[in-house]
Parts: C-alpha cells; structure tokens; sequence
C-alpha cells in the first residue's frame, strides 16, 4: 500500500513532467479496475461523446494523493440519451485506448439525456492513481 505522503508526490511528478499534454478525460459507467486499459474501460455511449482533452495545468497539485480539476471541465453536448449513468472519471493517455492514468469516483451517478452536456466545476473531480 502507498502512503498519501508518496502518492501525493507520484501524482505531482507523474502529471507534472511525466505524462504528455494534454491527457484526455473519459467518462465511464463501470467501475474501472487496475487491470484496465483506455481500450476495456466501458465508456458513456451518449451521441457526440468524445474524450475531453486536459492539459497539465488543469489540474492543481495533488493533495493528500488526489488530484482535483482547477477549471471547469464541460463535455459535448448530447445528440441522444446515453444508455447508462456515468458513475466514475478516468484521466487517459490518449484520445482513444491509451492508458490509466487517474481515477475518481462521481459524487452521485450522472444520467445524460439529449440536449445535456456532461459539466465539473472546478474541484468537482477528485482524481487518485489506481489500486
């Protein structure tokens, strides 16, 4: 098990020098594990849905070995209705497939309908590495 004290740094390091910019922020509706990869996690399926890129200084320096959203992070509007309710964040290497880089639970599943675009204020995101 990691400390929060190492975690913290592995983050900062990881995202700060480590990981190329920008990553690319999905939207998932099962929960990811450690064994999966930007191509087995199971992505929202709304119409126009597409990984949202995120540059390095969108996110603040972590604390207590999560990282949070420092700006508002607003998805593409929804074309149609996603089939299931989007339950977990997952910070990718690429626009598609890639890897894991971070995770974070949402606060409460979030259904998108048509007309809605996915939107995280600033600090909504509480982003960790994966167990």
């Amino acid at each position: 098990m990691i400390g929060t004290a190492l975690a913290t740094a592995i983050l900062d390091d990881l995202i700060g020098t480590v990981v190329a910019s920008p990553a690319y922020l999905a939207l998932v509706t099962v929960e990811p594990l450690s064994t999966d990869t930007g191509s087995t996690i199971v992505e929202t399926d709304y119409g126009g849905y597409a990984r949202l890129p995120v540059a390095t200084g969108d996110l603040v320096a972590a604390v207590d070995g999560v990282k949070l959203n420092g700006v508002d992070m607003a998805f593409p509007q929804a074309l149609s209705a996603g089939t299931d309710p989007i339950g977990w964040a997952v910070l990718c290497s690429a626009a598609t497939a890639g890897d894991i880089l971070l995770t974070g639970a949402l606060d409460s599943p979030v259904s998108v309908d048509t007309g809605n675009a996915p939107t995280f204020a600033a600090g909504a995101l509480a982003l960790t590495l994966v167990a």
